[in-house]
């Protein structure tokens, strides 16, 4: 039953990240992220957000949907939404207080680089078959 779990966790991956790179003791994984636009295509299910602006943990946005894959494609909705023509930089799976959160660091067009936290608890593990 793990190795299913991780067969399938690891297929999905594979489909939205290119990659892995070490990390800090408190990041799970990490990864190159996908490209953010405006054609970022909106996720097929339903989903809403809720939470803050994801500057910090405690203001996460929080991705509520009960799919794994609907929730990564939400994520980079939400950001084509918020931070136009931003580039992600990174996708790390962090672990603090409990909860699980992705990070997504972007450069804005403005050639900042800004962190954005996504509690990602509403559909962590929940994989469709």
């Amino acid at each position: 039953m793990i190795f299913r779990i991780c067969t399938c966790f690891a297929i999905i991956a594979a489909a939205f990240l290119a990659g892995c790179q070490s990390s800090p003791a408190d990041t799970l994984s990490s990864t190159p992220a996908a490209t953010v636009s405006s054609a970022t295509p909106v996720p097929a299910a339903p989903v809403t957000y809720a939470g803050g602006d994801g500057s910090t943990l405690e203001k996460a946005v929080i991705v509520q949907t009960n799919s794994m894959k609907v929730g990564v494609r939400a994520e980079y909705s939400w950001l084509a939404q918020h931070y136009p023509d931003a580039k992600p930089i990174y996708q790390a799976l962090l672990h603090a207080n409990g909860t699980y959160y992705d990070l997504v660091r972007i450069q804005a067009s403005s050639g900042q680089e800004i962190d954005i936290y996504f509690d990602i608890s509403p559909f962590r593990g929940k994989f469709e078959r």
